[in-house]
């Protein structure tokens, strides 16, 4: 296990809409904080289909914030997938359901991203890892968060599917990504919510 590396893996049903909108914006936030490579990120669906190009308003969306996904092909998730992730985030609580289900092992580490960033906003400081470490960091949090996710509801932890319908549950799903954004980045690269850097975090390099 490489303390300087980790790899995060995002599932959700078709991974053309909501999963590969995550693994981008999550990309670049911790590539930006950790550098290039350091946490890995990938995506894949319980359902998808191999090869497919993200849905075209997910793409849109990514565009607006500089980000391409022009390289990017969908696929089915695995047992190794969920078995080599250090952390798994889903876009609802079937699919968390599902992962387990495909490697019981992972539980501790499986996650749905809003449920995360609830649990990360409300962790306290002290409790974030102190190491200059990627990997070490994202493990130990992953920890530290699974002890305490029975603090928060189970509602509200869902994003919702917008595949084949209008503009507006786009800008819903974007929304409860973005709403959380901030405090999944707390928890996986030290910085508070409003951007500045905990002690104890990396350094940013941008």
């Amino acid at each position: 296990m490489d303390a300087q590396t980790a790899d995060i893996l995002v599932v959700c049903t078709g991974n053309i809409c909501r999963s590969p909108y995550i693994e981008h914006v999550l990309r670049a936030e911790l590539d930006r904080a950790w550098g290039p490579g350091a946490v890995r990120v990938r995506s894949a669906g319980t359902r998808a289909e191999d090869g497919r190009p993200a849905s075209p308003p997910t793409d849109v969306r990514l565009r607006a914030r500089g980000l391409d996904a022009t390289a990017f092909g969908s696929r089915r998730v695995s047992a190794d997938d969920v078995r080599g992730a250090d952390l798994v985030l889903t876009a609802t609580k079937a699919h968390r359901g599902e992962v387990v289900q495909l490697h019981p092992g992972a539980l501790r580490r499986v996650f749905t991203f809003r449920e995360l960033g609830l649990l990360a906003a409300e962790l306290p400081e002290a409790s974030l890892p102190a190491t200059q470490q990627a990997g070490q960091w994202v493990r130990e949090v992953t920890s530290t968060l699974a002890a305490l996710r029975g603090q928060v509801p189970s509602t509200d932890i869902d994003i919702v599917d917008p595949y084949r319908r209008e503009d507006v549950v786009y800008d819903r799903m974007e929304q409860q990504v973005t709403d959380v954004l901030p405090w999944v980045l707390r928890a996986l690269t030290g910085r508070e919510a409003s951007g500045g850097a905990t002690a104890g975090g990396p350094v940013a390099a941008g």
